[in-house]
């Protein structure tokens, strides 16, 4: 079990406008209180929201929420797990179907009615954490696809962040005071131990896949160019970029369409006539991409 980091969250009490499909990097919760008529639109399939229901749908995942008639009352929590899940699809539980999600439901929707949305004081902000932390736990929990990594991998994960392509497996090892052979020694235990992690051949294997991703998010949610994503990213020079890109995808990271599910390959690079943005991908734009302000426009 993981305590999520909470991004933000916001309260639906009154008339909207019609929602459009969009996407984003957060997991979403969805608390339905009260709905008539409403519906979730998620890979052409159509989800009638009851009420009281729970709703999670996970990063990446392109979704349209109908609201249907007034009254409705639904509170929305986009936040954020540091680790790894297999979840993948919309995972929609009536309350009365899980008594643990319906109760820890309960208990954050009478916390949430208590504060207003925005920044959190420390304490509130954890609580709605630890809340949140068993609340979706239980929702993964029950549809059997959720499971974490060992506490050093998680680690490697960390420094992929803080030292992007400044990594590698001998600066791993040196964190962890080990020697090279000693931590791709552990890495091979952990992939055989752990068959559903899906682990690659390698430890730098698994550290490039981990820059790739993050590539990946940086050509999707922001307006960066090409030059500034490698200088954010720690790369030598975009001819060092590109040539690991293709050489792990396939493709060039120019020929990525900008802005869509993970970035296609086949569509040259258009610039921009946006502000570009720098800094880490996060807050969206009605487009999907990112905003200085992180408000939703």
């Amino acid at each position: 079990m993981q305590k999520p980091i909470l991004e933000f969250w916001s309260r639906t009490r009154k008339k909207l406008t019609p929602d459009f499909s969009h996407l984003h990097p957060y997991w979403q919760l969805e608390i339905i209180r009260y709905c008539e008529n409403g519906y979730l639109e998620v890979r052409e399939r159509i989800l009638p929201l009851e009420k009281p229901m729970l709703i999670l749908i996970p990063p990446g995942l392109l979704h349209r929420f109908h609201w249907g008639d007034p009254p409705f009352d639904s509170f929305s929590l986009k936040f954020r797990l540091e680790y790894e899940s297999s979840f993948s699809d919309v995972a929609a539980i009536p309350e009365a179907q899980n008594r643990v999600a319906a109760y820890f439901g309960e208990r954050l929707m009478e916390l949430l009615d208590t504060m207003n949305p925005g920044p959190q004081d420390p304490q509130g902000r954890e609580l709605l954490e630890y809340l949140l932390m068993v609340l979706v736990d239980a929702m993964l929990g029950q549809r059997e696809q959720y499971f974490d990594l060992p506490d050093w991998l998680k680690k490697v994960d960390r420094l992929v962040l803080e030292q992007r392509r400044n990594l590698s497996v001998k600066s791993a090892a040196d964190f962890f005071h080990w020697t090279t052979v000693q931590l791709e020694y552990r890495f091979r235990k952990t992939a055989e131990r752990n068959p559903d992690l899906k682990l690659p051949a390698s430890l730098k294997c698994y550290i490039d896949q981990k820059m790739l991703a993050l590539i990946d998010k940086y050509l999707l949610y922001t307006e960066l160019s090409l030059n500034q994503i490698a200088e954010e990213l720690r790369f030598p020079d975009r001819f060092a970029f590109s040539h690991f890109y293709k050489r792990l995808k396939g493709c060039s990271p120019g020929s990525i369409s900008r802005g869509t599910l993970f970035g296609r390959c086949g569509k040259p690079e258009q610039k921009s006539s946006g502000k570009q943005l720098r800094g880490d991908p996060g807050q969206l734009l009605p487009s999907g991409r990112l905003h200085d302000s992180g408000k939703r426009d």
